[in-house]
């Protein structure tokens, strides 16, 4: 398999703001970052691009906060591909 980005961040939508200036700093430093905002167009499956970036990922950050904590859909399906595609993670709290 063939890792196109360096990190996948995870996290809540409400938590944009904090987000956006993670994923920025993150790519000034020369990461490759797969970030939904940036890989998911209108009208994409979101589930399937959310595994083809964990796929494409070596490593998952995990933005905490108690919006990412109310998610419990998607927080028990990222963390579980996080461990088994990216092998580990880091947190992140907000």
């Amino acid at each position: 398999m063939h890792r196109h980005c360096d990190i996948f961040l995870s996290h809540s939508s409400q938590d944009k703001p904090y987000v956006n200036l993670l994923q920025e700093k993150l790519t000034k430093r020369g990461y490759r970052v797969w970030y939904d905002k940036t890989n998911i167009n209108w009208g994409d499956n979101l589930q399937e691009k959310i595994e083809e970036g964990l796929e494409q990922s070596y490593k998952g950050i995990v933005v905490l906060s108690r919006h990412y904590l109310k998610l419990t859909k998607w927080i028990k399906f990222e963390l579980e591909r996080i461990k088994k595609v990216a092998g580990y993670f880091f947190f992140y709290t907000t």
